[in-house]
């Protein structure tokens, strides 16, 4: 029976996987930071680059900034800005596209959007699709298959 000689197989594996990681030392790393320091923001990974949108300045204005990381330079670079300033937005990637949904138009949490904000990568181009049905502020986006 394979079932018989499977089994020991699998917790061999697992034990020994759990041992590695166990044995290995997990510290923080300090990498460069944003060029304009932001909180409340949108986060999305798109083409191996992590792009941070929107948010909260220091002055607590809303801002319309794009800041992409790549991870290999361990750089930030600073694309066009979005069509609409938002905080508290939500931002999902997929099929070379970054979308960033709703946000409020602040200042603080006020006038939530019904926005669809859409960068394409292919041509570096922003626009604004389709609104949403209702406006809404500090929501969450994933993409699903």
């Amino acid at each position: 029976n394979q079932g018989v000689w499977i089994w020991p197989l699998l917790v061999t594996l697992a034990s020994s996987w759990l041992s590695a990681v166990h044995s290995q030392s997990w510290t923080w790393t300090t990498l460069a930071p944003l060029d304009e320091p932001r909180q409340e923001v949108g986060v999305a990974e798109l083409d191996g680059h992590i792009y941070v949108v929107g948010g909260f300045r220091e002055d607590q204005t809303t801002a319309d900034t794009v800041e992409v990381y790549d991870p290999r330079m361990n750089s930030w670079t600073t694309i066009e800005p979005m069509p609409l300033a938002v905080n508290h937005p939500a931002a999902a990637a997929a099929s070379g596209k970054l979308y960033v949904v709703g946000g409020y138009r602040g200042p603080g949490l006020e006038n939530p959007t019904d926005a669809l904000q859409v960068y394409d990568l292919s041509t570096r181009e922003w626009a604004l699709a389709s609104p949403m049905p209702n406006a809404r502020g500090a929501l969450a986006a994933a993409v699903v298959e």
